[in-house]
């Protein structure tokens, strides 16, 4: 009898043994990949992480935020606008130090999130000549229900910054208003680091503090 409980123990250790064996064996870390087949160099913290290649994979991240900027390869060796021109994806992303996190970056200037269902994402906003022509027609509106509904057919195929917005969002009137506008602009703004600039433009703090709280949860969202 003692011999089999010894024996238990032991294939039981074994096990145990395996299982710690198997977790140290697996790879947690973000891989990131090019879709296209072009390649790809990728900074973390703005330090370059990886040479060019098609995919990256950077293994045993621990836990935390992380500022995430991909560019394609062929633009590297351009001056300063070359190298924005060829940036395919920049987010601070959240990541949780365990298992793997796909992002996958397409054709150049646009991203696709690392989440299905997301919107492409480009560097900058609508080009200055055409928003100037529709931000005049927002302004020309009569109508706060007709502004919205001339900025929610442009979110469909158009990005805006954190500039172009605050200036849309200062066509309205009532701050119900414009953080009805800032919700719906917010998934599409390139700079969203820039962001605090629009809600500053809101009167009161209550409406700030609530401005702040949707930000913070569409990005716990997507992590």
């Amino acid at each position: 009898m003692k011999t089999t409980y010894t024996r238990l123990a032991f294939i039981g250790f074994i096990l145990f043994i395996g299982t710690l064996v198997m977790q140290a064996a697996r790879l947690n870390g973000i891989r990131i990949e090019c879709t296209t087949g072009a390649s790809i160099i990728v900074f973390i913290d703005n330090e370059q992480v990886c040479t060019p290649s098609g995919s990256c994979f950077i293994a045993n991240l621990m836990g935390g935020s992380y500022d995430i900027k991909v560019y394609d390869a062929r633009f590297m060796g351009r001056e300063e606008r070359g190298r924005r021109e060829g940036l395919l994806f920049s987010e601070r992303i959240h990541y949780s130090g365990r298992d793997v996190r796909e992002i996958r970056v397409g054709n150049q200037g646009n991203y696709q999130p690392p989440r299905p269902g997301g919107r492409p994402h480009r560097e900058e906003g609508m080009n200055s000549s055409t928003f100037e022509s529709f931000y005049r027609t927002v302004k020309g509106e009569a109508f706060d229900s007709d502004r919205v509904k001339l900025i929610e057919t442009a979110l469909m195929t158009s990005d805006f910054t954190s500039g172009q917005c605050r200036r849309l969002v200062d066509a309205f009137t009532f701050d119900n208003d414009k953080i009805k506008v800032m919700q719906l602009m917010y998934p599409r703004i390139s700079d969203k680091e820039g962001f605090f600039v629009v809600i500053e433009g809101l009167t009161f703090q209550s409406d700030k503090n609530k401005m702040n709280d949707f930000v913070r949860k569409y990005h716990s969202s997507r992590n």
